[in-house]
């Protein structure tokens, strides 16, 4: 006799916020997770009442963050185990990280990204448009300061450890966050929004009339998983 497939759903639970800090503190921590119970009623007694839920910190049920009725992993669609295992893994992971660049805490998750600008020695050419300075422009999950040394002291930071520019390590003069617009001092909470930000702080430099070395993913070169950016994509930020 065959054995009956496992159900699951994907489901969207609320923490305790006073018991961990947030990635965006007006943003609540999440839980993202599959469970073997059908979301309705019953799931919402289970994890207010149940002792499981009740000591990782659950404190209610998330259905306005969950999957539609309809929708893969949704009431009416779950999915069958263990002929769709891969993709309820791919369905949990891809919910994650669509809340997570939202700015909600997700299954303990704290990586932010920040924009930095490095000054970098320029000498003007003997011929053709001089430009106003030279910058070096980039996006990190470190601290900035952390970052910045990486590229200030290049091989010396760590011996075998190649986490640096080698522009910005042979030009390097100082940090300038100074001159970050008001928009590139926020945090930004995945890798395609901080590329997006960080093309759009190379063009923001450009147009001032600096030599700009860095920010090109998504400007210049190979297509991208987070797509192409231009001047006019760029808009958004006020650049």
């Amino acid at each position: 006799m065959r054995n009956k497939p496992q159900q699951e759903w994907l489901c969207v639970l609320e923490l305790n916020q006073a018991a961990a800090p947030r990635r965006n503190p007006s943003l609540e921590r999440l839980l993202v997770k599959r469970v073997r119970t059908q979301p309705g009623p019953e799931l919402k007694k289970q994890v207010t009442t149940n002792n499981r839920w009740m000591k990782k910190g659950v404190v209610r049920f998330r259905e306005d963050l969950m999957p539609k009725d309809t929708q893969p992993g949704g009431r009416l669609r779950p999915f069958e185990l263990p002929r769709d295992a891969e993709k309820a893994r791919a369905a949990e992971d891809a919910l994650r990280d669509a809340l997570l660049a939202q700015g909600y805490t997700v299954n303990g998750h704290m990586k932010l990204w920040k924009l930095y600008v490095v000054e970098l020695e320029y000498t003007p050419p003997a011929r053709g448009k001089k430009k106003i300075g030279r910058v070096y422009v980039g996006q990190t999950t470190l601290q900035v300061n952390e970052r910045i040394e990486q590229h200030r002291l290049g091989p010396n930071y760590k011996p075998g450890y190649k986490k640096y520019n080698n522009k910005c390590y042979e030009l390097f003069r100082q940090p300038r966050l100074d001159l970050l617009p008001a928009w590139a001092r926020a945090d930004f909470y995945c890798e395609c929004d901080a590329l997006r930000a960080e093309g759009c702080l190379r063009l923001h430099f450009e147009d001032r009339g600096y030599h700009v070395d860095g920010g090109t993913e998504l400007v210049k070169g190979k297509p991208h998983k987070c797509g192409k950016i231009d001047r006019k994509a760029c808009r958004q930020y006020g650049h």
